[in-house]
């Protein structure tokens, strides 16, 4: 099937949105993305969308983005070029990142736990004896206690990380602590 025959396809059977989106696909779809085949190649709907519009595929080392963030959508005014830096830039400033946390399929720690951990932390407990009690690395704890890790949970998303309370004390005391893992070295003498 050529392109723009599948087009014609999609156009035809596609759904428009009071938000201007124009949908592939079936609600009952479990896929974020729909698939489609045309000139013997298989892509996403919307970078075949972008290659009609545009009469080219994107250029070398840009991906097709959305600006609606409807992985569905292929309106020709929702659809352009960007780096993938930019692309997950965007999804994580408009909070879209759905690994965040308990979300991950690899996390291993509940919301609650991160806050307890986070709290003993603040608190001067040992971080290698709070890695043992929740069964993960002491790096985990390290990331934890400085809100490089569940900082969605730890900080508000309102404030940049380093105006977070608290944050100079905490990387002071771990540093007298341990400073190993602050990745400091000490001063010869």
């Amino acid at each position: 099937m050529t392109l723009s025959r599948l087009m014609a396809r999609l156009l035809a059977r596609a759904i428009r949105r009071s938000d201007g989106c124009l949908i592939v696909g079936t609600a009952e779809s479990k896929q974020r993305y729909w698939c489609v085949n045309y000139d013997g190649k298989r892509r996403k709907a919307h970078q075949a969308a972008f290659e009609f519009y545009n009469g080219r595929p994107p250029r070398e080392g840009l991906e097709v983005c959305h600006r609606c963030d409807n992985t569905r959508c292929i309106e020709e005014t929702h659809v352009f070029e960007g780096t993938h830096a930019f692309n997950m830039a965007d999804r994580d400033a408009k909070g879209r990142n759905g690994t965040l946390g308990e979300a991950s399929p690899l996390a291993k720690l509940t919301a609650e736990s991160v806050l307890l951990i986070y709290e003993q932390t603040q608190n001067g407990s040992d971080f290698y004896d709070i890695a043992s009690r929740f069964n993960v690395s002491v790096v985990t704890v390290t990331r934890i206690a400085e809100r490089k890790t569940w900082k969605h949970l730890l900080c508000p998303k309102e404030l940049p990380r380093i105006a977070c309370p608290e944050r100079r004390k905490l990387t002071d005391r771990l540093s007298i602590w341990q400073p190993e893992l602050l990745h400091l070295t000490p001063l010869p003498a």
